[in-house]
């Protein structure tokens, strides 16, 4: 029963490590974006 326990908590951390991933990801992605309409716009 532990092992299981431990197996399910070991893949929510995983779970969360990707959505924090994915969520600097996206706002980098923002971020680049943002970076490149502004250099379009002075330009």
């Amino acid at each position: 029963m532990k092992q299981h326990v431990k197996k399910a908590h070991k893949a929510l951390q995983i779970l969360n490590t990707l959505k924090y991933l994915m969520a600097l990801s996206f706002s980098q992605l923002c971020v680049l974006f943002l970076k490149i309409l502004s250099k379009i716009l002075i330009n």
